[in-house]
């Protein structure tokens, strides 16, 4: 039975480097996925997760004992992608500007779907159409709203854990996803008609 995450984070702590890897490669795929879920770009989405695990690498000693390692991690990448997004929007609002103001209003990257099978030509191509509208719809969404979806639905995260994540209470995050859900299907139901 392989070794759970929290073991091999103890191992790390305590000098071997091989543990690291472990983690590395049990992590890899799924925090570039949820990365680029919440960017809507592969390439940063890879830059972000490296960035992640080398302040794993580094912060290793800050890792709780009795913590669990997955939300512990995924708080990181989605610490390292809000800074990351701040930082991008106030050099683009400054750069199209000329002004060193940060623009108030939420600018969001697309999310992507996992795509469905499908069973013949014209429903692969509405199928792709209804993930593209559905895209724009969650890319509509606060960043915050986004994040909790994303999380609890794709990544399979409990309330609790996500609120840890995101550092607010599990009525918050219930209250994102109720009303970042509540947003999508009325924008759908309004696309039906």
């Amino acid at each position: 039975m392989p070794e759970s995450d929290e073991v091999l984070m103890e191992r790390f702590r305590n000098g071997d480097r091989g543990s690291f890897e472990l983690l590395v490669e049990r992590y890899q795929k799924p925090i570039v996925n949820y990365l680029y879920r919440l960017s809507g770009d592969f390439a940063w989405a890879e830059d972000l997760a490296q960035e992640g695990f080398l302040v794993v690498y580094k912060k290793a000693d800050l890792f709780r004992a009795k913590a669990r390692f997955k939300p512990w991690f995924y708080k990181i990448a989605t610490n390292l992608y809000y800074y990351q997004l701040r930082k991008r929007r106030h050099f683009l609002y400054k750069s199209l500007t000329g002004t060193d103001n940060s623009p108030d209003k939420d600018v969001t990257e697309i999310g992507a779907l996992i795509a469905n099978p499908v069973k013949s030509p014209a429903q692969e191509l509405e199928e792709k159409e209804l993930q593209s509208q559905i895209r724009q719809l969650i890319d509509a969404l606060p960043y915050k709203q986004k994040a909790a979806i994303i999380m609890h639905i794709f990544e399979g995260f409990a309330y609790k854990e996500i609120a840890s994540i995101m550092k607010c209470n599990v009525g918050t995050v219930r209250s994102r996803i109720h009303y970042g859900l509540q947003k999508i299907k009325g924008k759908v139901a309004k696309l039906d008609r």
